[in-house]
């Protein structure tokens, strides 16, 4: 009885192995994750030179922990709100928001931003700085930014034709954003027309001929 109760027990030993080498028992992933600090006006540093700006310093605080410090300049009237990331292969874009000011001030100030990975895989990145994009409408306190546009144009009508390109403008005087769409149709160019004020949207083909 005894030697059987080994044979068992070895057996799902041996199995056990089997599943580890060949990968079929796994870690689940972990995804990265940020943390976004932003600092305060920094008087001491000059707004008006581009060479304090930018990525200032990266560091890895483990194998998994990477911190970047980056100084924006921005109007003395504005704030920083928030901050995001994206990565694409090699490169993380380090995304932030600012307030829209309306009035503006004749003063610029420099802000210190820290983004802070964790869970991020190590090896060597390069980094872009973005500053999120807004279109205002002309004469209006109206304004939506790039982002939200994109969200509204992926829950449209617009996407049931086509996928959005990278490809886009704002008309401030007609206060839409115009993104444009990987649609085939002979002898038109068709985007998706986003009204910052009403936030709806809609396609436009621009067509040269008749539909």
């Amino acid at each position: 009885m005894k030697q059987k109760y080994f044979l068992i027990l070895e057996t799902i030993i041996i199995t056990l192995g089997i599943i580890l080498i060949n990968g079929c028992v796994q870690q689940p992933e972990t995804e990265s994750k940020l943390e976004f600090f932003s600092g305060l006006c920094d008087e001491t540093i000059d707004p008006y030179n581009e060479s304090n700006l930018g990525i200032n310093k990266t560091l890895w605080l483990n194998n998994t922990t990477l911190e970047v410090k980056v100084y924006v300049s921005i109007n003395c009237a504005e704030t920083v709100i928030k901050g995001d990331y994206k990565i694409q292969d090699n490169k993380i874009i380090l995304e932030y928001e600012k307030t829209q000011c309306d009035p503006c001030t004749t003063c610029m100030c420099v802000h210190e931003l820290i983004y802070k990975f964790t869970n991020l895989e190590k090896k060597d990145y390069q980094f872009e700085l973005e500053l999120e994009k807004y279109c205002t409408k002309t004469g209006t306190n109206k304004n939506l930014s790039l982002t939200e546009a994109k969200q509204i144009a992926l829950a449209s009508e617009c996407v049931k034709e086509g996928p959005l390109k990278e490809v886009y403008f704002c008309n401030n005087d007609t206060g839409t954003w115009w993104i444009d769409l990987d649609i085939e149709k002979e002898g038109c160019n068709p985007a998706c027309v986003i009204n910052v004020v009403t936030k709806e949207a809609e396609i436009n083909w621009r067509c040269t001929g008749v539909l």
